[in-house]
């Protein structure tokens, strides 16, 4: 395999490493019959996949091996659900102890990837405070990253969480998680 047939089926390179793969999958089949949450654990997982993994031409061959690369470019860190879900759900009851009212508390997470600390306190604020998706992600949740694929996860699971979302749903998901 030489470097011009390897750029048919793949997006760049850079100093022999590559740093996006095309893959020829029709992701609506894998998709399709999935709940739009399976349909996000699904695309998070293929991203955390990607973060562990490079690509390298080595002699005439390509190699796949795994690799902190893409995790220390990007500066990712991908918590367990349960770690999450614990230090969220008790950081919310301790501060609804406090007296501060869930329509009080604002969440910011400067570097939300997935979104996996913001999805834990929606759901919280959802079943422990009985206040709507949509209400959350009006005042309560912001979030900020440089990952442009995980912002699109983030956003898609978000915009899953609503009953009945609109394009006017999506442009306030964009609008506070960016």
């Amino acid at each position: 395999v030489n470097k011009e047939g390897l750029q048919k089926f793949f997006f760049s390179f850079n100093e022999k490493i590559i740093d996006r793969v095309s893959l020829e999958l029709d992701i609506g089949k894998i998709l399709d019959g999935l709940s739009g949450k399976e349909a996000c654990k699904i695309l998070e997982k293929f991203h955390e996949h990607y973060l562990k993994i490079r690509y390298l031409i080595k002699g005439d061959s390509l190699v796949r091996e795994q690799s902190s690369v893409n995790y220390k470019d990007k500066g990712s860190v991908y918590t367990p659900e349960e770690i999450t879900k614990k230090i969220t759900y008790t950081t919310l009851g301790n501060k609804l102890k406090q007296g501060v009212s869930a329509k009080e508390i604002k969440i910011l997470d400067f570097g939300c990837a997935t979104g996996r600390f913001l999805i834990q306190a929606l759901n919280y604020l959802k079943e422990e405070e009985n206040l709507n998706s949509r209400e959350i992600l009006e005042n309560n949740l912001w979030g900020i990253d440089i990952d442009e694929v995980a912002l699109d996860i983030l956003w898609i699971k978000l915009y899953n969480s609503l009953e009945n979302p609109t394009a006017k749903d999506l442009e306030l998901i964009i609008r506070y998680i960016v």
